[in-house]
């Protein structure tokens, strides 16, 4: 151990609370070898200290910019208050990159509103009360702070020292290891012992095994089989064809606007000519609106896995009797990461195709399948969906939450089978797995499904 760096700690200890990181950097050591040297010190008698943890928010380079110009949704209200009535086009083209982020975060805090005319889409700012700023942000919500890039949360480690006077330094060297080679030579008497702690316990030993969130995707997995379902997989990177027009999604539909949808920059090919032109009719028919391809052709990550059962239909549909088909992966949506939501969740989507199945078909099938899963407690209301009719909202108990919305489904419309080439009832559901194992675990936030703290991996068991 190093005199001259023991002696520049004493000189340099405060009398107060001093950051471990930031003293470390003034000797010019790694903080692992100042608490080293802190805890030695302590074991020879030298100091004492206490230490104790802090979470903190440290900005992030995007984060002192927004803290310098403001957050893109404050730019965009201030645009539109000496704008009002921009059309949407040029004020993300003067807002540059931060356009998508600016009108996103703007419409969702009820700073700005759309209108269309004439098909034009304008932005009039609304009355607002309070306009975030970089600091408020994070004093009233620091995990949309985190979410959006603007700060990283940061562990400090605080220390207070006491300085008790040094003993009678020893000349000789320290020894951690005793080799046959010291005792034949005798070098063993020029040594002492490293001061070993034998009150310290080691760390405890965990034995692996698989996330608890895997384990319980995998039930379902089997479940559904058991119950006679085919698996099928489909791409994350979807057109809004198959995630939308084809499950009679209207193209002027909220869920499809750039709030609430992760655009990607690009167009993909879509399917046959005779399914493109079925399903623009039975758009055109019903909504009274110009079908668009290009906007069909836009990439997006997909929102639901129902699109997944939209090809799966296109493809096998028409030229079986009947089809059972089930789904479990990711959807991705942009929404404000809090408690009960996530940008990223599963989602159990399934069909069943056959003669007669009506909507008692589907709630027997909801209600097996919770029953198997151990949810006792269900309840059914009546719903809506565009592709569906009618449709079905299932709720089960969460044991900290009460009633959550897990289970919806219905009857595929025409308008969603027929362009597809296919005349028989079809059931779908998507069921909302990440939602289930909340209540499974009795968890009552969906980020602990995805948290890497093995307090909380140990203590969720099937």
């Amino acid at each position: 151990m190093s005199e001259d760096l023991k002696q520049r700690l004493l000189e340099s200890a405060p009398k107060g609370e001093i950051d471990l990181g930031q003293w470390a950097a003034q000797l010019g050591v790694s903080e692992a070898t100042l608490s080293s040297l802190l805890e030695r010190m302590r074991l020879d008698g030298i100091l004492e200290y206490s230490k104790r943890e802090e979470e903190v928010y440290e900005l992030t380079e995007r984060g002192k910019s927004y803290q310098k110009d403001g957050l893109p949704e404050g730019r965009l209200y201030a645009l539109l208050l000496s704008s009002p009535g921009l059309e949407v086009g040029s004020a993300l083209q003067q807002l540059g990159e931060e356009g998508s982020a600016a009108l996103s975060w703007a419409v969702r805090k009820r700073l700005v509103r759309l209108e269309k005319d004439d098909g034009r889409r304008l932005l009039f700012p609304l009355e607002a009360k309070h306009i975030d700023t970089v600091e408020s942000l994070l004093a009233a919500n620091p995990a949309e702070a985190l979410a959006r890039g603007i700060a990283v949360k940061k562990t400090r480690k605080l220390y207070t020292i006491r300085i008790k006077g040094q003993r009678e330094s020893n000349p000789k060297r320290e020894m951690t290891v005793l080799t046959h080679i010291d005792i034949i030579n005798g070098s063993w008497k020029e040594t002492v012992p490293k001061p070993y702690d034998v009150t310290i316990f080691p760390p405890p030993s965990r034995g692996g095994r698989k996330n608890f969130f895997q384990e319980f995707l995998d039930e379902v997995r089997e479940i559904l089989e058991s119950m006679g379902f085919e698996e099928m997989m489909g791409p994350y990177i979807e057109s809004e064809f198959w995630n939308f027009d084809a499950l009679f999604q209207p193209q002027n539909h909220p869920a499809r606007e750039l709030h609430d949808v992760l655009s990607i920059k690009g167009h993909t090919r879509l399917p046959s000519p005779q399914i493109v032109e079925r399903v623009a009719a039975a758009h055109e028919e019903y909504w009274g609106y110009r079908w668009d391809p290009s906007k069909a052709a836009s990439l997006i990550l997909r929102s639901q896995n129902t699109a997944v059962s939209a090809r799966y239909l296109a493809e096998r549909g028409s030229r079986e009797d009947r089809l059972k088909m089930y789904c479990v992966d990711r959807v991705f949506r942009k929404d404000e990461i809090d408690p009960r939501h996530h940008v990223e969740f599963y989602q159990s989507e399934g069909i069943v195709m056959d003669e007669g199945l009506g909507v008692r078909d589907l709630l027997g099938f909801l209600s097996a399948f919770a029953d198997k899963l151990g949810f006792k407690e269900i309840k059914f209301f009546p719903s809506y969906f565009p592709f569906t009719e009618p449709s079905v909202e299932g709720y089960v108990r969460h044991p900290k939450l009460g009633w959550m919305e897990t289970l919806p489904g219905g009857v595929l419309r025409p308008q969603v089978t027929r362009p597809l080439g296919i005349s028989k009832p079809v059931i779908a559901w998507g069921i909302g797995i990440s939602r289930l194992a909340m209540a499974k675990f009795e968890i009552d936030d969906i980020r602990l499904l995805y948290s890497p703290d093995l307090g909380v991996l140990e203590t969720r068991v099937l």
